[in-house]
């Protein structure tokens, strides 16, 4: 089983406690594109992190705007479960590999991953850095991984995981 669709669909099937199913539109819009702008910007088919930028904004507003604590929520729906990995593959491999941070003037997007990184279902299935930067490397699309890098993020090392998030106002 490999589609997204499938495997939500399996977990719902066989694990319906609790419910992740969502009918958010709003929230769903609001993440429409991020993944997709990322994919150009790592593999250099956008020159610059502006579009990705432009995106993670979006979500931040939107988060901001609802106030909770996560997409369509405060509980974690398959809406989550699709994008928490992604901003985890795009806040290492962005950094990685073109030394993009996520601004930390987003902060209802840090919140989003500050919850995510509290949640022992996260951290117990969050690939490490290392496990990241390998899938991108992989990549022929892929800028190649500053000389400067390497060392840091080879796969004998001891795995690590970028979970701190900038300090952010009342938490």
């Amino acid at each position: 089983m490999m589609d997204n669709d499938e495997i939500m669909q399996y977990i719902d099937d066989n694990f319906p406690e609790p419910d992740l199913r969502y009918d958010n539109l709003e929230a769903h819009s609001a993440c429409l594109d991020i993944f997709s702008k990322f994919s150009f910007y790592i593999k250099n088919v956008s020159s610059t992190g502006e579009h990705l930028l432009k995106e993670l904004i979006t979500i931040d507003r939107f988060l901001e705007r609802t106030g909770s604590r996560y997409l369509c929520g405060d509980h974690i729906t398959h809406l989550d479960c699709q994008m928490l990995p992604k901003l985890q593959h795009i806040r290492v491999a962005a950094s990685a590999f073109k030394d993009f941070q996520i601004p930390p003037r987003l902060t209802s997007l840090w919140r989003y991953l500050a919850s995510a990184y509290k949640s022992d279902t996260f951290r117990k299935t969050c690939p490490s850095d290392q496990e990241i930067v390998h899938h991108w490397s992989e990549k022929r699309e892929t800028t190649p991984l500053p000389e400067s890098k390497k060392k840091v993020f080879l796969l004998e090392s001891d795995p690590f995981f970028s979970t701190s998030v900038p300090q952010l106002n009342g938490n």
